[in-house]
């Protein structure tokens, strides 16, 4: 069941995007009543898995979300990423 942005209780007065192409992670946001755009980083995850393999999952989840967003939002200063 996808919500409508108006019945939810957040309301973006930037535009969202995600930086994924993960299908899943853009249905968890629509269905929170979230409206985003889906830019897929260019980001090297193979590399950049290979490079963080030694730290706890956890981290290594949240540095892979990072390196995608900051790749994504260079060109996109004006949004939230």
């Amino acid at each position: 069941m996808t919500r409508s942005l108006e019945y939810s209780s957040i309301k973006p007065t930037i535009p969202i995007i995600l930086a994924s192409g993960s299908e899943s992670r853009k249905l968890m946001l629509e269905e929170a009543g979230i409206e985003c755009n889906v830019i897929v980083s260019g980001t090297d995850e193979d590399l950049l898995k290979d490079q963080i393999s030694n730290l706890p999952f956890e981290q290594q989840v949240i540095h892979l979300a990072k390196a995608k967003a900051q790749s994504v939002s260079i060109e996109n200063t004006d949004k939230v990423v």
